[in-house]
């Protein structure tokens, strides 16, 4: 079972508005094997939160009372990715969404977005969307 992206994106003025995992806004239903609603709920909240720091697998597991081995397994029965995949895609997101909305540096917003540098932000971007930052943004800014 697939997981929507849950966190933050961006609204034109790349200020930070909540996304949600369907139209109806709830989790999906529990799955055998998978954290309870209220832990996956906690830790995702937790990630929105915190999504410019550093987020371990081992602060999320903490989080859910369970080791990161068996906790990395839940989560990811739970939505479809590992916590990982998961955290950098909705980094990667709210960074697409910065710079459609904003004019911000490549630099700032690997920082606000969780990179702890330019050039991780800028390879993981370019894996993600086939193009550098600037590339992306100029194809953004000019007309079709």
């Amino acid at each position: 079972m697939n997981l929507p992206l849950h966190g933050t994106a961006c609204n034109e003025d790349g200020a930070a508005t909540p996304l949600r995992h369907s139209k109806s806004g709830r989790l999906p239903r529990a799955v055998t094997g998978g954290l309870a609603d209220s832990v996956l709920r906690g830790v995702l909240d937790h990630i929105d939160t915190h999504l410019h720091e550093g987020i371990t697998v081992q602060n999320l597991a903490a989080l859910a009372q369970l080791s990161a081995p068996h906790f990395s397994r839940a989560f990811s029965r739970s939505t479809g990715i590992s916590p990982h995949r998961y955290l950098m895609r909705l980094r990667l997101q709210h960074a697409t969404c910065l710079l459609r909305n904003t004019q911000r540096t490549a630099s700032e917003i690997a920082l606000l977005v969780g990179f702890s540098d330019q050039s991780h932000f800028i390879r993981c971007f370019v894996r993600h969307t086939g193009k550098t930052p600037r590339v992306y943004r100029r194809e953004v800014e000019e007309p079709a």
